[in-house]
């Protein structure tokens, strides 16, 4: 599952909550994998390579239930 938590700073962050570690590995795998992303509002497609990934994907959290 997951939670999604808008902080008061306005940064959000998105908890992958996952019932296991091989779970957890395989889930922040396939999302640290993602090479393209889709502005939803232009359609404009980037490239994840060109942009700052630390930062791009900073908003994920991951945890399990063990």
């Amino acid at each position: 599952g997951y939670l999604f938590n808008r902080k008061a700073n306005g940064i959000d962050e998105i908890w992958y909550i996952c019932p296991d570690r091989a779970t957890q590995v395989r889930v922040q795998r396939a999302i640290l994998s993602v090479d393209e992303i889709v502005n939803p509002q232009t359609g404009e497609a980037r490239k994840t390579a060109e942009l700052d990934r630390e930062r791009l994907f900073a908003c994920f959290k991951f945890m399990t239930t063990e």
